[in-house]
């Protein structure tokens, strides 16, 4: 017994006492240095009879890091011979085809400073690896994005389309990375919830391939922009076990191997942004790019003095609603012009587009006949690569003059109309109930022993109860702080449009998790509509609401802010502060 503790304090004075006796040995090294385009390497730095503290990753421009870092610590000991290793680890994504080098980097080693060894990586381009007569060893398993234009119109649309061949049994997937997408409005278009993975022909070579995402692209500046890579991380399900095992290998059904992570991407992409053509361009063109057509008009073509008319527009075609500017429309001085009401109706497919109405209210002041001019809206056919034009009118408005003389008006607007509205309390008609007073058995000294009765039995955990009641009051408080909160960021006036239109979005979210208790780092458009529509807010306000932010983010996105900041800025205050009024607590 003696001697066998004796070995075992020998052994730990070996652990202890090895890696200052031996020489630290510091690595870099790659899972791989041929890669093929759009696959995954695993870099690591490690470090024999040492321990890692930090490292300095720099000049790694070539390479997206998707994973990491991961750290690992081991002793192992091989003839006699102990060694410790310490390692970091770091899934990278080649971003081009070529001889790519991984630099030396610092590393601190207990305390002092060493460097890694330089590594290349000679990443073969798509068509050399899977040309005709080409083997390739990742062949089995790649990602690939394919454009339907490669050279667009500023404004355009683009469809990419994001699709996973495989040769190989998958057991699960996730998107790791969402691509990069700089100087682009986007909509997505679809996202699996699960793979439908079909059979196909590729290369003389049988696969099996599913979308895992379609998006459209919206180019809002001219030159050249790049579509940085989508990457995946795959569960390859491995037919090959770890160990032999007698049983399960007679109940093969119960034994499905062992799965394997692997991360593939695919290759960033480069689409060069042609700008609408300057000949041709009419004077009053405001940057709309798509194919679209006009429609509307007045709902009645005669009215009395100070009776309101609607007047709509209804535009309808192939386009990015989301950033449409609206015709101008020079109305009338003798009309009072509204603020339109807008919506949208978006279509279904690949094909963004749909239909854009804007409905005017308008009050003629003045009696006999009124007329809008002509709507002369052009914009840019990407398809015919024309401009084109949709015109609308003129329209005619015969207003009677007011009967009884000569015609007053209240002067309010709709705002204070609907003020005035909210203000109005009705009369109750029902029979009042009268309660005699100086009649009652339960007197005040009956009252107040009940009450001490009550306290001294209740004290024991009146303490407790208050805590958990403060405690329940504390989403309460944190809702009715949610306008106050909302209102002092947009209250912080900047003289730039940019970091006014980036508050906007921010204060409807710091408002929404305040109110709903939540920590959603941003919310789309549609679910702040969604949202405030299960809260009981009329749709009207809703609708002003989506205005303000609709026009935030087309002014965020796009490369010139045109639009009044100032005034999108008093609008969302308002429009808030309308929505706090009605939301269902």
């Amino acid at each position: 017994m003696l001697e066998y503790y004796f070995k075992i304090y020998c052994l730990s004075c070996l652990l202890v006492a090895a890696p200052a006796m031996a020489q630290e040995k510091v690595e870099a090294l790659v899972s791989d240095d041929r890669p093929n385009e759009g696959q995954s390497i695993t870099y690591e730095i490690r470090v024999t009879y040492g321990n890692i503290q930090s490292v300095a990753l720099t000049g790694l421009d070539d390479f997206e890091i998707l994973v990491g870092p991961s750290t690992s610590r081991s002793v192992q000991i091989v003839g006699g011979t102990v060694s410790s290793v310490s390692s970091y680890q770091w899934t990278l994504l080649p971003k081009k085809a070529g001889r790519l080098v991984i630099p030396a980097l610092s590393v601190r080693v207990d305390g002092k400073t060493r460097r890694t060894n330089p590594v290349t990586v000679n990443v073969q381009s798509v068509a050399t690896a899977r040309g005709p007569g080409k083997t390739s060893k990742q062949s089995n398993l790649f990602l690939e994005a394919t454009i339907d234009i490669e050279h667009p119109y500023r404004g355009q649309q683009v469809t990419v389309t994001w699709t996973l061949y495989t040769q190989v049994s998958i057991s699960g997937w996730q998107i790791v990375t969402i691509p990069g997408l700089t100087g682009f409005w986007t909509e997505n278009l679809f996202t699996p919830k699960t793979l439908d993975l079909k059979p196909i022909d590729r290369d003389g070579q049988r696969y099996y391939s599913a979308v895992v995402r379609r998006m459209a692209l919206f180019p809002t500046r001219s030159g050249e922009l790049e579509i940085d890579p989508l990457a995946m991380e795959i569960g390859i399900r491995s037919s090959r076990r770890s160990r032999r095992d007698p049983f399960f290998d007679d109940f093969s059904f119960l034994s499905q191997g062992r799965v394997e992570k692997k991360v593939v991407a695919s290759p960033a992409r480069t689409l060069k942004i042609k700008p609408v053509p300057e000949k041709g361009r009419p004077d009053n063109y405001s940057g709309v790019v798509g194919q679209y057509s006009l429609s509307g008009g007045l709902d009645y073509q005669e009215v009395d003095q100070d009776e309101a008319v609607t007047f709509s527009i209804l535009v309808s075609g192939r386009g990015n609603l989301k950033m449409l500017k609206p015709p101008e429309i020079n109305f009338p001085a003798s009309l009072e012009v509204f603020d339109p009401k807008i919506s949208e109706e978006p279509s279904r497919g690949d094909i963004v587009g749909g239909t854009k109405k804007l409905e005017y209210v308008l009050v003629p002041r003045q009696a006999g006949e009124i007329v809008i001019p002509a709507i002369d809206w052009p914009f840019f056919d990407p398809g015919e690569g024309r401009y084109s034009a949709g015109t609308l009118g003129p329209f005619r408005l015969l207003v009677r003059p007011r009967t009884g003389g000569l015609a007053t008006t209240t002067g309010f607007s709709r705002q204070e109309v609907a003020i005035l509205g909210r203000d109005i309390r009705f009369k109750k008609s029902g029979r009042p109930r009268w309660l005699k007073t100086g009649r009652g058995w339960y007197s005040t000294n009956a009252f107040m022993l009940n009450l001490v009765t009550v306290l001294l039995f209740s004290s024991p955990w009146l303490s407790g109860g208050a805590q958990i009641l403060f405690a329940g009051m504390q989403p309460g408080l944190r809702r009715r702080r949610a306008l106050k909160r909302a209102l002092a960021l947009l209250d912080e006036r900047d003289d730039d449009a940019g970091g006014i239109y980036s508050r906007i979005p921010r204060a409807i979210t710091i408002y929404l998790n305040l109110k709903l208790n939540t920590q959603v780092q941003e919310y789309t458009i549609e679910e702040v509509c969604n949202t405030l529509i299960g809260e009981g807010v009329e749709s009207d306000r809703i609708d002003a609401l989506r205005n303000v932010l609709e026009r935030a983010a087309a002014a965020r996105f796009a490369p010139e802010t045109d639009g009044d900041s100032s005034a999108d800025l008093d609008a969302m205050i308002s429009s808030l502060r309308e929505v706090d009024e009605q939301w269902v607590i």
